[in-house]
């Protein structure tokens, strides 16, 4: 599951530097920054739902509610990368320039909550169940 927070937190931080250099103007760079966000969220939803695969949901609560978490936490991160392509496709067609930004800065406001909330599962998910007798 670290590999999950880690593509995510990835995800977060590229965001955030397209929104940065694309507010000094450098608009190439904020781009190739968003092509990589949502490459790097694909990968967190990939790689946390191979943490949960083997866990059998009706077995067990437990099991139960760290399929919820994971299910949440993959549902955030599909959002995101809608919101990560949506701003790259404004970048492309001109809506989003280093003048007229509202969109991405927007989006990097969401996924300040998506990095925090990536951590927090990816904590519960792969930390929790060590505590566990």
């Amino acid at each position: 599951m670290t590999s999950a927070a880690l593509l995510g937190v990835l995800a977060w931080a590229a965001t955030v530097l397209a929104r940065e250099v694309n507010q000094r103007g450098h608009v190439m760079l904020a781009r190739l920054a968003l092509v990589l966000a949502p490459l790097c969220a694909a990968g967190a939803v990939w790689t946390a739902w191979f943490a949960v695969r083997d866990l059998d949901p009706v077995s067990h609560v437990y099991p139960a509610i760290l399929w919820a978490l994971m299910i949440w936490l993959v549902v955030h991160l599909a959002a995101g990368i809608i919101m990560q392509c949506y701003c790259l496709a404004g970048s492309l067609f001109g809506k989003v320039t280093p003048r007229y930004d509202a969109d991405l800065r927007n989006v990097t406001l969401y996924w300040h909550f998506v990095a925090l909330k990536t951590l927090v599962t990816a904590a519960v998910l792969g930390l929790v169940p060590g505590w566990l007798p």
